[in-house]
């Protein structure tokens, strides 16, 4: 059986280790974390995402973690609508999508792997590749041989690093704040009737 190892069991990397166990790799995921993280904040998946997770089995237990997207608005800080896309125009340009909480995607996700697949706290600090596969080494002194090494961990992944890929990160001069607030919105579009 082929073997892939992937580190981070954030949606990318959960999402890949359903995939591949499907085509038949046996997987393991790695994550330094120390369970399903519940940090993050809100996601809109649109139809092209929504027909990914289809693919590989896991839109409906994505798509009951959500709420629908019945359109697109933005507000600024002082309630002024910025723009607001109704339904019927998101039907004309692909169709409307769900949103939810990046930790209740990871939980619909990780519900689909089997028990075991994920480790949490297993940071990965070393990456070597060769013919015929990769080596992830571990923070504990192990290290996980496998056909397929896959880097899942975020936009500074020390596995890019570690394997000569990617650059820098730069500044791209937008700072971008978020927030999980806990009260009921208005009707809307992606916050339900």
């Amino acid at each position: 059986m082929r073997t892939a190892v992937i580190v981070g069991a954030g949606p990318a990397g959960l999402a890949a280790a359903i995939a591949l166990r499907q085509v038949g790799f046996e997987v393991s995921v790695h994550e330094r974390g120390d369970g399903t993280a519940s940090r993050g904040t809100g996601l809109t998946l649109w139809p092209n995402g929504l027909a990914a997770l289809e693919r590989i089995g896991a839109a409906d237990a994505v798509v009951s973690a959500a709420l629908p997207a019945a359109g697109m608005a933005m507000w600024s800080h002082d309630g002024r609508v910025l723009y607001d896309v109704p339904s019927q125009v998101m039907d004309t340009v692909g169709g409307n999508g769900i949103a939810l909480h990046r930790a209740d995607l990871l939980g619909a996700l990780h519900g689909l792997v089997e028990p075991g697949v994920v480790r949490f706290g297993s940071r990965c600090v070393g990456v070597r590749t060769g013919a015929g596969g990769a080596t992830a080494v571990l923070g504990d002194g192990r290290e996980v041989r496998a056909d397929v090494l896959l880097g899942a961990d975020g936009i500074r992944s020390r596995v890019r690093a570690m394997a000569g890929l990617g650059g820098d990160l730069r500044y791209g001069g937008v700072t971008l704040w978020g927030a999980t607030i806990p009260f009921p919105p208005p009707p809307g579009p992606a916050r339900g009737p």
